[in-house]
């Protein structure tokens, strides 16, 4: 079954090495310096988030993953 996949990892093998910059959320394993990241906080009281999640249909998870 591996070598029916060769060609999907060469592929996405392929995709990753051109990526020029880490992310924050995957870093870059090859030892370059981590860029500073600026911090911005917000009170948001509970009972807004909720309203907001189910108007939109999704759950908090997804809004916090999506601004992150």
């Amino acid at each position: 079954m591996l070598d029916k996949n060769i060609n999907y990892i060469k592929y996405f093998l392929k995709l990753i090495s051109e990526f020029d910059e880490s992310t924050i959320l995957n870093p870059d394993i090859t030892g370059n310096e981590k860029p500073k990241l600026n911090k911005n906080e917000l009170k948001i009281e509970k009972d807004n988030l909720h309203k907001f999640c189910e108007k939109q249909l999704i759950s908090e998870n997804i809004l916090f993953l999506a601004s992150a």
